[in-house]
């Protein structure tokens, strides 16, 4: 439904210190709704309002259809709000604020022109070569930036094309100190221009091969006035490029520029709307969603722009980059990502899919990397990546456990999740490598005072729920990345990319795993390896999320250097699609069966009569008897609880739903959620003592659960010991 907005008149003055001239000014009518940016009126209006002035500037271009073609994803991806209030508010905007602004697009722009050249080779059939990691953002001086443009345009367009000798002077232009705001304005539409029309010459299956048609009257009502000089905006709905596969106007494009300059300079995003993961059986849209995973510009550029790629997604961030192939020993298969490039992203996505963002593992204080000397510093640090990425809207941070025991794992996780600032809707996950043994010191020590050590897959999967349920986390991950050196199963292999978790594991394994962990009260989520073949085996499984990105679907790579290419959006609905598939068979449907009375057993509102079919269910799963399956989905008690609601917004509202069915079976489905009050307010009264006593009464016979309360307690923190004589 399409969400309105108070329509609003804001006057805004711009100034050109260069020209000194009278600005132009225009009458606008900008599409908007509620969702990302919250923040002070002055600072929020220059997200539109920097580049709408200096276009203003710029005669020429003003009268032109600047809108028939794009080189870019739709790059408006959410309903965006800049919480203006009903009066009149001024922003000044020097020549000097657009510069770095306009470098940033005309990169951009050169980028997306070497992501089509590479596409429309491996076309043709050319392989793939890189000798360059990802690029990532970092400040340097003028003569530096012209370097490093005509650089990107020597890769972007073939020296003996004139094209590129047009795009260099258009450069000049751009980055030259004596270049005025309309010159730069010209030359930057010129760029969008001819990159545009490069691009239109062959599709490559992308965003950019999307039809394209001029939507400017609908998004912008361009009224010139000379006199005064200010521009009155006004906008009441919310955008549609994407749910319309638009793909955007030049005008557009320079405006989120601006947006992103606007994220660098500490501009918050409103996170209070921001979506979350979901409920376990109880998710909107479908049970187990892809985590389509990449550094941030791959998502800018490719998976938001369109309404059907984010349907049952989350849209993962992380840097997957493997450099020159490293072993894990010396590299993180995953590292943590770009705050900047994550805030970018959000601001496309919005509410309309959860964001989620890697940490990974520990990093390190002192030179003997001893976990109990660094503790206070690896907590606090890790914190404050989380609580950043918490406070731009993430759904999830993932914490991996690589290198430590199990009572550092839950001493790690415990004095996180409360030196972590977030809702109760925002949640740590604990992220295990199958591959990689841990030394279990929770459990009695062997006769010779050593501890076991846990080597086995299925034993660090099974222990690995019980580690994270005593931890406090809301999630359990697992990922079979290879090639550590300190594994014992897999001692020799340096293959990258990965084998898929489903083929080390096998489809009965992760089963087994998934539904420990929902009976548990944990959310699940598999990663590593996975091509087309193997998602319909693991959505079977009834897994929460499902990793899929870097080399094996989601981008090009030099399987030499390991350096990666382009995103490679055009396979999302493939992918979507083997899921789909998968998800609405008789064994997607039953192991859906099984998550919601695994969610309802781990809550206790479950009966009598559906615990006593939830083990059966499951050995019918696990044997892969199609046909018991399609019998227990054919039963009115499995109706009633596959016709139950999803969650929506409201975990805790969803609970009380659930609960109410059992004392009121005469009005189920009848039940109106908002009726129940709202979700802060239920939350804060199922987290109350009469419930929390109540279940622990009902779990207490389970010796590991996910415990819905942890106390903030100050008190001494996990250290190592050191002997020492006191001298009195």
């Amino acid at each position: 439904m399409r969400q309105q907005c108070t329509k609003l008149d804001t006057e805004i003055c711009f100034h050109n210190s260069v020209l000194g001239s009278p600005l132009t000014a225009a009458s606008i009518s900008l599409p908007f709704a509620t969702s990302v940016f919250a923040t002070s009126p002055v600072v929020a209006t220059s997200l539109l309002f920097a580049t709408l002035a200096t276009r203003a500037q710029a005669d020429s271009p003003l009268h032109q259809d600047i809108s028939d073609t794009s080189p870019a994803g739709s790059l408006v991806e959410s309903d965006v709000n800049l919480m203006l209030t009903e009066q009149k508010r001024d922003y000044t905007c020097f020549d000097g604020q657009f510069c770095p602004v306009a470098i940033a697009a005309f990169q951009d722009l050169l980028f997306l022109l070497c992501t089509h050249r590479w596409k429309t080779s491996s076309a043709q059939g050319q392989k793939f070569v890189r000798d360059e990691q990802l690029p990532y953002f970092g400040c340097m001086p003028e003569e530096e930036v012209h370097n490093s443009l005509f650089d990107l345009i020597d890769d972007a367009v073939p020296s003996s094309e004139e094209t590129a000798n047009k795009i260099r002077v258009l450069a000049e232009v751009v980055i030259s100190s004596n270049s005025n705001l309309a010159a730069i304005i010209n030359a930057l539409q010129k760029a969008f221009r001819a990159v545009s029309q490069i691009m239109s010459l062959s599709a490559t299956g992308g965003v950019s091969s999307v039809t394209r048609s001029s939507y400017s009257s609908k998004f912008f009502n361009w009224k010139m006035l000379r006199d005064p000089d200010c521009l009155s905006i006004s906008w009441s709905e919310s955008l549609e490029l994407r749910e319309d596969e638009k793909d955007p106007s030049f005008v557009e494009f320079i405006v989120f520029h601006c947006g992103y300059d606007l994220l660098r300079q500490g501009v918050m995003l409103d996170s209070s709307d921001a979506r979350w993961i979901g409920t376990p059986g109880f998710r909107s849209y479908t049970q187990t969603y892809m985590s389509l995973t990449d550094p941030g510009d791959g998502h800018i550029f490719g998976m938001t722009c369109r309404a059907r790629w984010l349907k049952g997604a989350l849209c993962h961030v992380e840097h997957l980059e493997r450099l020159n192939n490293l072993a894990r020993s010396e590299i993180e298969s995953y590292r943590v990502p770009s705050m900047f490039e994550f805030a970018r992203v959000h601001l496309h996505t919005g509410n309309t899919a959860p964001n989620t963002y890697f940490v990974g593992r520990k990093g390190a204080d002192s030179e003997s990397a001893e976990f109990g000397y660094d503790f206070i510093k690896i907590v606090n640090l890790t914190a404050a990546a989380c609580t950043a990425a918490f406070q731009l809207g993430a759904a999830e941070a993932k914490i991996a456990m690589d290198g430590l025991t199990s009572s550092q794992m839950v001493a790690y996780m415990r004095s996180l999740s409360r030196h972590v600032l977030r809702n109760h809707k925002q949640v740590l996950s604990c992220a295990f490598n199958i591959n990689m043994p841990f030394t279990d010191d929770l459990t009695p020590p062997n006769e010779d005072g050593s501890f076991k050590v846990i080597s086995n897959q299925m034993q660090i999967g099974r222990r690995g729920i019980d580690i994270a349920a005593l931890a406090g986390a809301q999630k359990v991950t697992f990922d079979g990345a290879g090639d550590s050196a300190k594994s014992l199963l897999m001692p020799h292999s340096r293959k990258v990319p990965s084998q898929c978790i489903i083929v080390q594991l096998k489809f009965q394994n992760v089963l087994e795993l998934v539904h420990l962990a929902h009976q548990s009260g944990l959310t699940t989520y598999m990663s590593a390896g996975f091509k087309f073949a193997h998602i319909a085996d693991t959505v079977l499984s009834g897994v929460d999320g499902i990793g899929i990105g870097g080399a094996q679907v989601l981008r090009y790579m030099d399987n030499v250097s390991g350096q990666h290419g382009p995103y490679t959006e055009e396979n999302i609905d493939r992918i979507n699609e083997q899921r789909d598939n998968a998800a609405n068979s008789v064994c997607g449907r039953g192991v859906h069966l099984l998550t919601r009375l695994d969610r309802m057993f781990f809550e206790g509102s479950i009966t009598a009569k559906e615990e006593a079919v939830r083990p059966l269910l499951y050995t019918a799963l696990y044997e892969e008897e199609e046909e018991k399956i399609a019998n227990f989905l054919k039963m009115p008690m499995s109706e009633v609880i596959m016709s139950l609601p999803d969650d929506g917004k409201s975990p805790t509202l969803g609970v009380a739903g659930r609960l109410l069915r059992l004392s009121q079976p005469l009005i189920r489905g009848q039940i109106d959620r908002e009726a129940l009050g709202d979700e802060k307010e239920a939350y804060a009264y199922y987290s109350s003592q009469s419930w929390v006593n109540l279940r622990k009464l009902y779990r207490q016979d389970r010796a590991f659960v996910r415990d819905d309360l942890q106390y903030t307690v100050n008190a001494a923190p996990y250290c190592k010991m050191v002997p020492y004589t006191r001298d009195d």
